[in-house]
């Protein structure tokens, strides 16, 4: 083998092994800074708590408007928590909750006033 040859197989090589993470890069699917993309295994793994004023709630979903005038809404599935269970409109509510796959909100467990103790 000449040594051209030999060099445009280590360039097709290298070529195939870095080539789909620049690619990923290219088309943001890294995030800023190259980062992992989350998968559905850590995002549903990963719970956030937000605390607000419960403006809307029923059977599947309920709108929490957070301090800086946002609103979520969060999805209630069967192992959603309630304390107390009836939880009133227009009062302070704390929510741990999780990112779905589909990108909706669920809701872990929701307090009135906040949550004593970790989940």
């Amino acid at each position: 083998m000449s040594m051209s040859t030999k060099r445009l197989i280590f360039v097709l090589v290298v070529a195939i092994m870095v080539g789909p993470a620049f690619g990923q890069r290219r088309r943001g699917g890294t995030g800023s800074g190259g980062t992992v993309p989350l998968t559905p295994d850590v995002t549903q793994s990963a719970t956030a708590t937000f605390e607000g004023t419960l403006r809307n709630f029923d059977k599947k979903r309920f709108v929490v408007e957070l301090d800086d005038n946002q609103t979520l809404v969060f999805h209630r599935v069967k192992h959603t928590e309630l304390k107390p269970a009836d939880i009133q409109l227009n009062v302070r509510v704390q929510v741990d909750a999780r990112k779905e796959a589909t990108g909706d909100m669920e809701a872990l467990r929701v307090c009135e006033k906040s949550c004593a103790g970790a989940k």
